[in-house]
């Protein structure tokens, strides 16, 4: 017995994967040259994020504080031994 399809998706469009090459080198080009300005604009463009997302010392304190004891502990013995090169606390 042959089988009948109701309805057949169509094939989804092959990525272009030369031109996403393309703009992820100009993007990274951009934040070698821009830095941080670079970064906050592509996270507005694309994200639509406009907040800050570099944490102020006194920030990061702050919510480190507020984990349990037990968290920090975990995070510190992850991070012991030189993978990330500053201390979490």
């Amino acid at each position: 017995m042959a089988t009948t399809y109701l309805k057949r998706a169509e094939p989804a469009a092959a990525p272009d994967e030369e031109g996403i090459a393309v703009r992820v080198a100009e993007m990274l080009a951009k934040i070698r040259s821009e830095g941080e300005p670079a970064v906050a604009g592509y996270a507005r463009d694309l994200d639509g994020f406009d907040g800050d997302f570099v944490l102020s010392r006194e920030a990061r304190d702050r919510l480190i504080a507020q984990l349990p004891s037990e968290t920090r502990d975990d995070i510190t013995f992850a991070l012991d031994g030189g993978i990330v090169g500053t201390p979490f606390v």
